[in-house]
């Protein structure tokens, strides 16, 4: 999801993200997931928003992108109980690595 720079800081991105997890809800989804930069400053102002919504960073990814690191987010949906993912193995706030370029699992 982006949203135009012009367009930035008026409440369309929270707009967005409100009416996709309310469909998500609807159909039964526990939880949404998403990819971003782990690493570029350009793209602190988005790991910034996506926080600010309750997404939790769970697992970096260091060979997805030749010239940048990325994280996956995710968020439990309302209605929900638990924060587990289907396999159990990642929670928010328990991030998890991937990749070769010296990270640890």
């Amino acid at each position: 999801m982006a949203v135009h720079s012009a367009l930035r800081g008026r409440g369309v991105g929270t707009a967005l993200l409100r009416r996709l997890e309310s469909l998500l809800v609807g159909h039964r989804y526990r939880s949404l997931s998403l990819l971003t930069s782990a690493s570029s400053h350009t793209y602190q102002p988005t790991r910034a928003f996506w926080e600010a919504r309750g997404f939790m960073p769970i697992l970096a990814l260091d060979n997805l992108w030749e010239t940048d690191v990325a994280m996956v987010y995710t968020k439990p949906l309302p209605g929900r109980a638990g924060t587990h993912s289907r396999s159990g193995r990642e929670t928010p706030g328990n991030v998890g690595h991937a990749g070769g370029r010296g990270g640890s699992r």
